[in-house]
């Protein structure tokens, strides 16, 4: 179990990230040093554990997910910070895997600039810019959807 690439996507280095097994609560918190506490949620039917966290030098709080087990199973960053550039970011990381047309999921704006071997989808909204990076264990193009919950929207429980 490694950090170093998940701290350099948190860093905005994105072409850095490869998912790591062991990457639990406890080794990201220590990481990242903080104490992270998460919480029990539903995510497509299942059960999965979650926090939300402010991570310096990104301008909007990441939210982290594992399987009830303690294994990463997705990172969600929200108009990221990148570093150096968004070209020279997206240079790096190549050709996509698959691109899936904007029109659905929680970025319904952006195309998804799924690169499946490394687990890792950019969200393109064009003129917007790149909206959000999610970052997840290796996917096929098969699993993607149901894994992420890629193609639902996002529903907020009233309250």
């Amino acid at each position: 179990m490694s950090s170093d690439a998940f701290l350099a996507a948190m860093a905005g280095r994105f072409d850095r990230w490869w998912w790591s097994g062991g990457l639990s609560p406890t080794a990201l918190g220590d990481a990242l040093g903080a104490r992270l506490a998460p919480a029990p949620i539903r995510v497509g039917g299942r059960e999965r554990l979650q926090t939300v966290i402010t991570v310096v030098g990104q301008p909007y709080p990441v939210r982290l997910r594992w399987t009830t087990d303690g294994e990463l199973d997705l990172v969600a960053l929200s108009e990221p910070a990148v570093d150096p550039s968004w070209e020279a970011v997206l240079n790096a990381l190549g050709e996509p895997d698959i691109v899936h047309a904007h029109g659905r999921g929680p970025v319904p704006g952006g195309d998804q600039r799924c690169h499946l071997d490394r687990g890792l989808t950019v969200f393109d909204s064009g003129d917007l810019g790149y909206q959000a990076v999610w970052l997840y264990p290796p996917l096929s193009a098969e699993e993607y959807p149901e894994h992420t919950g890629a193609f639902e929207p996002i529903r907020r429980e009233r309250r």
